[in-house]
């Protein structure tokens, strides 16, 4: 699975909150490749990029058209300047009603502005 994403969020140093839009693309064997969207809230605590946040949202997907919940837990490590933004690298573990995986990510902030890619990698139960 191929992530993208873009929020809007606070630029502080300390704690920060936003909402992501999340586009993703991927490929699993039975549905083929298949498209998809999810629209989540997200915490974080740490700097722009030296952080460790929890996701949660819904997400639909081409190949399986229902709203599922969806959540996960990130941690990020990059260069940062205090207030204005850095770059970082990173992963995590997600999980949806059903299916569980981990990603790993890579991305950048400006002033508040955010913008990542990621890959992620799940097994469905």
């Amino acid at each position: 699975m191929v992530i993208g994403l873009a929020c809007d969020g606070s630029a502080s140093p300390v704690a920060h909150g936003g909402a992501e839009a999340v586009g993703l693309l991927g490929y699993n064997p039975s549905d083929g490749v298949y498209s998809g969207t999810m629209g989540v809230l997200m915490g974080s605590v740490g700097g722009a990029s030296n952080n460790a946040r929890y996701i949660y949202g819904t997400e639909i997907l081409s190949s399986d058209p229902h709203f599922k919940p969806t959540s996960a837990v990130e941690a990020s490590l990059g260069p940062e300047i205090p207030y204005m933004g850095g770059l970082e690298f990173g992963g995590g573990s997600f999980k949806s009603c059903d299916e569980v995986g981990f990603n790993i990510h890579g991305g950048g902030s400006l002033i508040g502005e955010h913008g990542a890619i990621g890959f992620g990698f799940g097994q469905r139960f």
